[in-house]
């Protein structure tokens, strides 16, 4: 599969439609350019990935978060924001918010290690990002993830740090770049629809494992250059300072 052919789709100005097609994986009947465009980027995954399966097959549920209001003081519990969740794959804690409002069903809102959360709501490029949370600190406070983030619960034969990355990668942003719905692009939607008709690449959960040790393996060699290449700017700034200090 090559991502040029991808690029091709994507920046074609015109669809064309075969006659009978429209009902086609298309249970909404949607007719749109957008959607076919959608329509031809899941027909390329299907044709050119042996292993390709409908997500909605392995989702056991989903639950839309909370927001509830906020206030300056940092007690009570954290709220997360929708900058949470983004290209890399792990959900951040780094700028919640704070709240203290009280709700009934309280737990059901709180992130837990493991969880995989999509961005419900952003704009065309953003909407659909994932990201999975790992909370190694046991003194972390308890995390509302709101009202623009679902949670969603797969099945055994899905690692979701792997379907984190499928989300985040040019075979999801594609997709829901056209698949989501909106009258202004600056803030489109996702619905459990369109996530369950994402066809995904879905090799066994040994080989999923695999992938996801690579990736992590590479993104940390990329880490270790940027740590390195700010070290250098440090020491830039060190002998400025001397310098100008003489």
């Amino acid at each position: 599969m090559d991502i040029e052919e991808y690029w091709n789709i994507d920046t074609k100005t015109k669809v064309s439609v075969a006659q009978g097609i429209l009902s086609e994986n298309n249970r909404n009947l949607r007719c749109s350019y957008r959607w076919n465009k959608a329509t031809e980027f899941q027909n390329h995954t299907s044709k050119h990935v042996d292993f390709a399966s409908l997500l909605g097959r392995h989702i056991i549920s989903t639950q839309n978060g909370w927001s509830p209001t906020c206030d300056e003081d940092e007690s009570g519990y954290q709220v997360l924001g929708i900058d949470a969740i983004s290209t890399n794959g792990i959900l951040s804690f780094d700028n919640p918010k704070f709240s203290s409002a009280y709700k009934k069903d309280f737990s059901k809102y709180c992130v837990h290690d493991g969880d995989f959360f999509v961005s419900r709501g952003n704009t065309v490029d953003l909407v659909a990002l994932a990201a999975v949370a790992h909370i190694a600190d046991e003194e972390t406070p308890d995390t509302v993830y709101p009202d623009l983030m679902i949670k969603v619960e797969f099945d055994g034969e899905i690692d979701k740090q792997y379907m984190a990355y499928i989300f985040n990668s040019f075979i999801g942003r594609y997709y829901f770049k056209y698949s989501t719905k909106g009258k202004n692009q600056t803030m489109v939607k996702v619905s459990l629809q369109e996530l369950s008709d994402f066809i995904v690449p879905l090799p066994d959960i040994h080989t999923q494992h695999r992938i996801v040790e690579e990736i992590q393996a590479e993104i940390k060699k990329q880490d270790d250059i940027k740590a390195e290449i700010a070290g250098l700017r440090n020491q830039i700034d060190d002998i400025i300072i001397r310098t100008i200090s003489a």
